[in-house]
């Protein structure tokens, strides 16, 4: 569910999307660039969005306590945002 927006520097705007489940948050910005926000520099930093995809679900895969259906859908996901991020 989408959270709020902020504005980090460079002009960037970074919207937060938070996971209904799990609560994590996936951040991206206007053309879909995603980053990871870094609680020491209190700031973000971009990274590949296949990885950013899988913040949120990153306990719930941790302990296996991700559904088997979801697992096959978040699968799909992954791979589709590994294209984006290997083609840019």
């Amino acid at each position: 569910m989408y959270m709020y927006a902020t504005a980090i520097p460079g002009g960037v705007v970074v919207h937060a999307y938070k996971h209904c489940s799990s609560r994590e948050y996936l951040f991206l910005d206007d053309v879909g660039d995603a980053y990871r926000y870094q609680p020491v520099c209190r700031g973000y930093s971009r990274v590949r969005l296949d990885t950013a995809v899988l913040d949120p679900y990153a306990f719930d895969l941790l302990f296996g306590q991700v559904d088997p259906e979801a697992l096959v859908e978040l699968r799909g996901v992954y791979e589709r945002a590994n294209r984006i991020a290997s083609s840019s």
